[in-house]
């Protein structure tokens, strides 16, 4: 019989509470429920991991939650401030990727797999350019910080993806999906709220943004089993 994580339980009910509550328009629950999804899944981090946690990692949890607490606003006041908590949490990430790319010895890479970094370096550029310069404009007060933001997250998922296709390992791809759920998240984000309110996109965010926190603690946790130890 598989065992059964409480944390991960917590997890999964909080995240259908606040899902739900989103959906029904019930703000006390999605105050409620929502701060409960980082915290289950940094308890789950910290107890498999028997207290031997990575302090960036804790880090990375800590400002998406608040990021995430500061976000149940939805005003535009405190905006800036989400973008640079995110844009923490996201460098943080980001280092990873690329100290594990200067250390490895990179193979060549077959015409699938550079077509594939190709493609999507392609995709990436151009969806910067449709949010960018379609949906703002440079008199947007953020500009800057959109340019910044878009910049850092969709490194993140190029460069991670180069990491994946050179390594395959299970962590790569714990955090290429961490990675790719916060692009899907914050893409319908910024669409929803500055471009075309449909609310099934508002749906995609939030679902974006719960199980990017299952995959995010995945990466956490193959990342440790696979450490070098002291």
């Amino acid at each position: 019989m598989k065992q059964v994580y409480p944390a991960i339980v917590l997890y999964v009910i909080a995240g259908i509470v606040f899902f739900f509550s989103s959906v029904a328009g019930n703000e006390y629950l999605v105050f409620l429920s929502k701060p409960i999804i980082p915290s289950a899944m940094l308890f789950h981090y910290w107890s498999e991991s028997k207290g031997k946690v990575n302090p960036w990692f804790v880090l990375v949890i800590l400002v998406f939650f608040a990021s995430g607490i500061l976000n149940l606003f939805e005003d535009n006041q405190v905006l800036v401030y989400i973008l640079i908590v995110n844009c923490i949490g996201y460098v943080v990430l980001l280092s990873h990727v690329i100290r594990n790319l200067i250390e490895i010895k990179i193979r060549f890479l077959d015409r699938v797999n550079l077509a594939y970094i190709f493609l999507m370096v392609l995709f990436l550029s151009c969806l910067m350019y449709v949010l960018l310069f379609l949906v703002f404009d440079t008199s947007y007060e953020l500009y800057f910080y959109m340019i910044v933001y878009g910049v850092i997250l969709c490194s993140l998922v190029i460069l991670n993806s180069i990491l994946y296709n050179i390594k395959h390992s299970k962590t790569d791809l714990f955090l290429m999906l961490t990675s790719f759920c916060y692009l899907m998240s914050d893409l319908f984000y910024v669409i929803y709220y500055y471009y075309f309110d449909f609310t099934f996109f508002r749906y995609l965010t939030i679902g974006g943004n719960i199980i990017s926190y299952y995959f995010l603690v995945k990466f956490f946790l193959t990342a440790n089993k696979n450490a070098s130890p002291n």
